[in-house]
């Protein structure tokens, strides 16, 4: 399973290239950033800001994505609104169509399991997706979204799912890894975890505390045995998600 790595902009020039990432479209704001995903080499994946509160419209997404080069880009959705995330799906299609250069992926949001089969089903009916993804707020109990992916391998082994973000269960990783229709995952936990002292290994649970700093942009101070914990659990979760850049 590929990773996409989600780092602060302090380390991300020391942090594996994984050449596979998920880019940030609140953040290309920033001169770091945006220098640092143009050059870049990877798949690149263009978010739509949702999850950090910052939703990019359709137009703004597909100007980023020109300006850096992105293969994919993720269509705007609302978290577990099923309806909303439909609708939008729908406004999106003719923007899509008139942009072939680029792929996109539909997010399979919804409260429960009966309303994201539905968005998924009405998704591949608008046939312009290549990808689907499974959102973290889909996870309560940890094997939601490997039961989701399972069940759906066995009705249609075409479908593409990528997984947005870490549960809390930081071991899910292992069990979406070996879901042959999951072809990525996105995270900033090893990292978090390590700037909270916390070691990733078997039974460690994902807690990540607030901060009173900004995860991407506050100066971190980092001594000899941070970047051994970084580095630690960077190996450990690239191993368990059996990432092409851990072999």
């Amino acid at each position: 399973m590929e990773v996409a790595l989600i780092s602060p902009f302090q380390i991300m020039r020391e942090i594996p290239n994984t050449k596979y990432h998920l880019v940030l479209a609140h953040l290309l704001a920033d001169k770091r950033y945006r220098a640092f995903e143009l050059a870049v080499e990877g798949y690149k994946i263009l978010d739509n800001g949702v999850v950090e509160g910052k939703q990019t419209t359709a137009e703004e997404l597909i100007a980023l994505a020109t300006a850096i080069g992105a293969n994919e880009i993720v269509v705007p959705d609302t978290p577990r609104n099923a309806v909303r995330t439909m609708r939008q799906a729908q406004d999106f299609e003719h923007i899509a169509k008139e942009h072939p250069e680029f792929k996109y992926m539909g997010v399979i949001q919804g409260a429960d399991h009966v309303q994201r089969e539905h968005v998924l089903d009405m998704m591949q009916h608008l046939g312009y997706f290549s990808i689907y993804a499974l959102p973290r707020n889909a996870v309560v109990d940890g094997l939601e979204r490997a039961a989701f992916a399972s069940e759906l391998y066995g009705i249609d082994k075409s479908i593409v799912l990528h997984a947005l973000g870490s549960s809390a269960w930081a071991e899910e990783a292992r069990v979406l890894a070996n879901q042959p229709n999951v072809r990525g995952m996105d995270t900033a936990m090893p990292i978090k975890m390590a700037l909270d002292n916390q070691v990733l290994g078997e039974g460690a649970n994902y807690r990540v505390y607030p901060h009173n700093w900004d995860y991407f942009t506050e100066d971190i101070q980092i001594n000899d045995t941070r970047w051994s914990l970084i580095h630690g659990n960077l190996r450990t979760f690239l191993g368990w998600a059996k990432a092409p850049s851990a072999r």
